[in-house]
């Protein structure tokens, strides 16, 4: 559920490095790069992407497992965590576009139920706030947490609906939202839904579905094991690992990271390299001026609408020009995900793990930055 904040301040450092014309490059090429990654962190998969406006680049490397001998392919899905923002906020853009709901609709003209449960530190929340981290929610991060620990919880039974998880979450008091105008938290994407939900009238899962349905896109809400039990696994780092030649350990299907089903959009969705590479192709070229599924200003405002962080996509410059780029991770425990995007260079980069620890995210820091090193665009 937690990306480190350091990871924007090293992508912005590691763009202040020159950088070498894109070329077009083969899928061998960039398997070769996983392969290298993948050998020297010792993960058990990797798969990356490369995006331009009109070519997609995948390499591939390891299995779908450590206790599982079958390579990883580009249909075989990784759990996504907070890179599921991404596409909660593109549903509710098209939902917008379409005149079924407002970017300014305010959540108690929605649901007027929850204006009981509203704390007195809250001001007037609507469905931007909810979504660009402005409305002072908790992060609903750490499990351990005053916050989590506010929610009825039992164990392996899905109890909690969104409705009764909104009415829990708004009822603490508000955090200060700081110096940047936002404080990151998953309450407010599944708050999001929940307002979607009552305002269509249809499940956030029914909506993602038919959305995607027209997109031609695969997903699962969960973990891929979950949906199929020969599917691409998560994996923790062992204990003692330096004695293991496996570093990581796979874990079952139901394991302690999973989340309830009330949580899925904010940090639960699982897609392939293939459609999520595609997925974002759309963004890159909405970010270009093109109008595809959603029109360019809708592209536009999801990933720069607001600075820092906008709606499902933090931003900022590359290094010390005028070049934008946007950016999420994401990650619940098992698996471990990182996306960037530049219009201004024209190009995308996605990496997915099927594992996470404290070298995973090393090495996602250090991929990105060769992987921008190198077709990161002009200087």
């Amino acid at each position: 559920m937690k990306e480190p904040k350091l990871l924007c301040l090293l992508f912005l450092f590691c763009c202040m490095t020159s950088h070498l014309p894109i070329y077009a490059q083969t899928n061998a090429q960039l398997s070769e790069i996983a392969a290298d990654f993948q050998t020297t962190y010792k993960v058990p998969g990797l798969a990356i992407a490369l995006i331009l406006p009109d070519s997609i680049f995948v390499g591939l490397a390891g299995t779908r497992g450590s206790n599982i001998p079958d390579k990883i392919e580009v249909t075989d899905k990784f759990h996504l965590g907070s890179n599921s923002k991404a596409i909660t906020a593109f549903l509710a853009a098209k939902l917008v576009e379409e005149g079924q709901i407002s970017w300014t609709d305010e959540l108690t003209a929605v649901l007027p139920e929850l204006a009981s449960y509203l704390h007195q530190t809250y001001q007037k929340i609507n469905l931007e706030g909810l979504l660009s981290h402005r409305t002072g929610l908790p992060a609903f991060e750490d499990e351990s947490s005053a916050e989590f620990r506010a929610l009825k919880r039992q164990k392996g039974v899905d109890l909690i609906s969104r409705l009764e998880f909104a009415k829990i979450a708004l009822g603490l008091p508000a955090v200060p939202l700081g110096e940047k105008g936002h404080f990151y938290s998953n309450a407010g994407y599944i708050i999001a839904a929940l307002m979607i939900e009552r305002k269509i009238g249809k499940s956030y899962e029914d909506l993602l579905a038919m959305q995607f349905e027209q997109l031609g896109y695969d997903f699962y809400i969960g973990f891929p094991q979950e949906e199929n039990p020969t599917q691409n696994g998560g994996h923790r780092k062992r204990p003692l690992a330096f004695l293991s030649q496996q570093k990581y350990r796979p874990l079952p299907v139901h394991n302690p990271f999973e989340v309830q089903a009330y949580f899925a959009p904010a940090g639960d969705l699982s897609m392939n390299i293939h459609d999520l590479s595609h997925f974002m192709q759309l963004h890159l070229k909405g970010l270009l001026g093109d109008n595809n599924f959603l029109l360019s200003e809708s592209y536009k405002r999801l990933h720069f609408g607001l600075a820092d962080y906008a709606l499902g996509w933090y931003n900022g410059y590359i290094g010390k020009t005028t070049q934008r780029f946007s950016y999420h991770g994401g990650s619940t425990g098992t698996f471990s995900s990182a996306i960037m995007l530049s219009p201004d260079r024209g190009v995308g980069i996605i990496i997915l793990v099927n594992a996470e620890s404290k070298a995973v995210q090393k090495l996602k820091t250090e991929l990105r930055e060769m992987l921008w090193t190198r077709f990161g665009g002009g200087s």
